[in-house]
């Protein structure tokens, strides 16, 4: 993580590049909702669980984005924005690192979240 934030800070980086880093990240981030997420809820609840979490998750982020965002003013969404993120990295953290978790406890999200911070604040001064 540091090392991306020397890199984004010093080299100048074009926006297809850019592109590129975040198509990867998107491929990364559906690879843990197939493989970890929804297997786990599968495991927990079956069938009839994960199509109804899977439909209303995204019924809900639908509604909420073309019904709802589009009229906050940007600090409500930056927000929103910010508290999706916290918690969809919270829960990665949670989820993808099993064996952290295990010997770190509840900590590892909430200090995998500090680092994330750390880093993005980093970036920006």
């Amino acid at each position: 993580m540091i090392l991306g934030v020397i890199i984004g800070t010093t080299l100048r980086i074009s926006q297809k590049i850019i592109a590129a880093i975040m198509a990867f990240g998107s491929g990364v981030l559906i690879c843990a909702l197939t493989f970890g997420l929804m297997e786990e809820a599968f495991k927990h609840g079956g069938f009839d669980a994960i199509i109804i979490g899977f439909l209303l998750g995204g019924l809900v982020f639908i509604s909420g984005d073309f019904l709802f965002l589009e009229k906050l003013d940007l600090n409500a969404l930056g927000i929103i924005e910010s508290f999706a993120s916290g918690a969809i990295l919270a829960m990665l953290a949670d989820s993808m690192m099993p064996e952290a978790y295990e010997d770190g406890g509840f900590l590892i999200g909430f200090l995998t979240m500090l680092g994330f911070l750390t880093a993005f604040i980093l970036s920006k001064i």
